[in-house]
């Protein structure tokens, strides 16, 4: 298979995730204290699992980019 199309697959992959984790968690606030600071940490945990998609998002195009780069490289024509 061609990176281009690994590269899309990924990326629809990858949507369905993010909208399948968009659809079934709830948006409710996961309260954290800590105890030495006294200082609470709220953090919804939908933003918290489309924030790490969008990592591995960030991930696959940065692997994309560089695949695409090196397979350039490796056709042009060798230099003497």
């Amino acid at each position: 298979m061609s990176s281009k199309k690994k590269f899309v697959t990924a990326c629809v992959a990858l949507g369905l995730l993010a909208l399948l984790s968009w659809v079934t968690l709830s948006n409710d606030p996961v309260v954290m204290h800590d105890r030495s600071s006294g200082v609470d940490v709220v953090i919804r945990f939908r933003i918290a699992v489309l924030s790490v998609l969008g990592l591995f998002g960030a991930l696959i195009s940065v692997a994309f980019w560089r695949t695409t780069i090196e397979e350039k490289r490796d056709s042009a024509p060798q230099r003497q």
